[in-house]
Formats: C-alpha cells, structure tokens, sequence
C-alpha cells in the first residue's frame, strides 16, 4: 500500500489519488481517496474517489460517483456524471451505469438515464434502457425505452413508446419509433404515431408523422392499410 500522492501512468492515460495499492499476481492497482485522471487520446478529465486499473487487461472500473469531462482543444464538449463506470482504454468506450447524466454543448442538451455505452471515437451514445432528452433552449423533452445519440450527426433516434413533448405549445408526438434531427429539430416518427395539441385540441393518429413540434407544423399519414384518424374538439 502505497499512501500520500500516488501517481500511475501508461503512454496516453494518468492517475493521481491519495492512496493505492498493488495486486502483483493479479496485475490490479486499486486508488482510493481524491482520485483525477486524464487520458491524451481521446482528451478526457475523471473525477472519483475508488478506481480498480487491472494493468493486463488496460480495463478501469469506476464504483463510485464519477465526474467526466470531455474536451477538444481548450473546450469542453461533453460532461457526465455518473455512479459507475467502466473502460476498456485502448477501445475508447466508457459503459456508464446507475444515475447517469450527460450535458452536450453542440448540440446543446442533457440526457439522462441508467445505462449508457459512450463510444468516444464514433462520438455515439448508445442507451439500452429508458432514457431522457432535455433541449432547454427550445423546451422540448424526448423520452424512450432505448435510443442512440449522434453527438457528430446531432441525431437521436428513439426506440420504444418515444415520446416528444413541447412545453410552450402543449404539443405531444408519439410512435414506435422516432427520428430527432437536433439542429433543424424535425421529426420523423414510425409505427403507432399519436400527435395532439391543445388549443385547438386537435389529435390525430396514423402510421407516420413528420415536421417540428415547437410550431405544430406535424403532418401524419397511413401507409394504406389504416386511415388517418382525426379527432377535433371545438370550443
């Protein structure tokens, strides 16, 4: 055991915590304390308190509350805060596990969930369970069982009872499968679609919707086999 400022290092990865210990047989090092950690490649900053580095297998593993940050030159891209994690280091994905929570700066969201796979070269998220989509700046929620997030393409595309809600319209979209084009935010939804509004209170469902919730501008259609079905309630 080896205490008071330890330091370990490999050629794109460093470690400096308050205590540690070394398993020789089991090539593990355990650091404990005030744990920071930065890797070169891809440029990433760790914040935590108890990692396990297992030297042969070049796999970290996380157990406590965890603070990441990614940055590309002087600017950071991404943050996460998550309660465990863990990395194999020459794959550059970080699994992502417990309350997990990731704010973008372009595009500019947060999305927050219990289970993620973020793959730092492909710039890809990647979530197996329920997740959330918050887009502050045009008040707009998503919501799914599952999804993908293109952080490169500004693309999420959602699985499973996806939802949008725009909450200065009161506008609500949903269907099985769902497409987000963050920057232009169209939508283009598959299977199951429910779109309705309120005022007027207008609902309408099909087997594919298309356009933008902040202004309404929804169109659904059928693929033959069903008509669309309206519902309108005057004032």
């Amino acid at each position: 055991t080896i205490r008071d400022r330890v330091q370990a290092n490999q050629p794109k990865f460093q470690v400096n915590a308050n205590e540690g210990k070394y398993l020789s047989r089991k090539q593990q090092l355990d650091l404990n304390g005030k744990i920071t950690a930065f890797s070169t490649d891809p440029r990433l900053a760790m914040q935590t308190e108890h990692i396990t580095w297992l030297v042969k297998d070049q796999k970290v593993i996380g157990d406590r509350s965890t603070q990441l940050q990614r940055y590309r030159g002087a600017a950071m891209t991404e943050r996460v805060t998550t309660n465990s994690f863990s990395s194999v280091l020459d794959r550059k994905i970080i699994n992502l596990q417990g309350n997990v929570q990731l704010n973008t700066t372009n595009p500019l969201i947060q999305v927050n969930g219990e289970s993620f796979s973020w793959n730092l070269d492909r710039e890809l998220v990647t979530a197996d369970r329920p997740l959330k989509i918050w887009h502050s700046q045009e008040a707009l929620t998503f919501n799914a069982n599952a999804g993908e997030l293109d952080l490169k393409a500004s693309t999420a595309t959602l699985t499973g009872n996806a939802t949008g809600i725009a909450t200065r319209n009161q506008s609500q979209f949903r269907s099985d499968r769902l497409i987000w084009q963050i920057a232009s935010q169209q939508i283009v939804g598959t299977g199951n679609v429910i779109y309705q509004q309120i005022d007027p209170v207008i609902k309408f469902t099909g087997n594919r919707g298309v356009g933008k919730l902040q202004d309404r501008s929804i169109v659904v259609s059928s693929d033959g086999k069903q008509r669309v079905q309206t519902e309108f309630v005057p004032n």
